[in-house]
């Protein structure tokens, strides 16, 4: 957890903004970074994907907003003459409670925070019960937890990877219980939200590789 706050710890701490409507809206002046491509690429400056802060801040906070409001977030009442919400995905208006952080400041941010600490806990977890010591555990979570999709992806792509070594540490767990001719329990729980989670995350394609 500690690795993970480190790793996030220009943002959390303000030293640098990663608000996408500094960066897309027009209204900002962003410093020019390593990574910038030019003003004439139409995506200056940008993430690896241009649906960073046309998506999953946009959508994801109309979601969590409807949600408050009591309402199923089905339909986006913004878009033309109305659009489906959660029929297109990558709003993810089912991913409960992760989309509630999109109604505090900076919300996506700390629902990626929140989905990396989940993916490194888990891959701590997984390789715990592949009988791999503390210190080798740890590491691996600590890998997983900050790899590079999560440091260059920021739309809905991102969400479904962080629940991995979840459904890989239920299927341990549901492996361990069969090898003591046990009855399958905690296992099977895992599995089932690690998937769960996965599909209503917003890239159901992501979850199907």
């Amino acid at each position: 957890m500690v690795a993970v706050l480190l790793a996030n710890a220009v943002y959390l701490l303000g030293v640098r903004s990663n608000d996408p409507m500094l960066y897309h809206s027009g209204l900002g002046s962003p410093t020019h970074g390593l990574t910038d491509i030019g003003p004439d690429s139409g995506h200056y400056p940008r993430t690896i994907d241009a649906n960073d802060g046309w998506t999953v801040q946009s959508l994801g906070k109309l979601s969590a907003q409807m949600w408050k409001n009591g309402q199923v977030p089905l339909w986006n009442p913004f878009e033309g003459l109305g659009q489906p919400l959660a029929g297109e995905q990558q709003s993810a208006a089912f991913f409960q409670p992760f989309i509630m952080l999109n109604l505090l400041p900076n919300g996506s941010f700390l629902m990626h925070l929140a989905l990396e600490l989940v993916a490194g806990l888990t891959m701590l977890a997984f390789l715990r019960s592949l009988r791999l010591t503390w210190v080798a555990s740890t590491v691996g979570g600590i890998l997983f937890a900050i790899n590079g999709v999560f440091s260059v992806m920021t739309n809905a792509p991102f969400n479904p990877i962080a629940f991995l070594p979840m459904v890989l540490w239920g299927v341990e767990l549901v492996a361990s219980d069969v090898r003591r001719r046990a009855r399958p329990r905690w296992g099977i729980v895992v599995i089932a939200l690690g998937l769960a989670w996965m599909l209503y995350a917003g890239f159901p394609e992501t979850a199907l590789i």
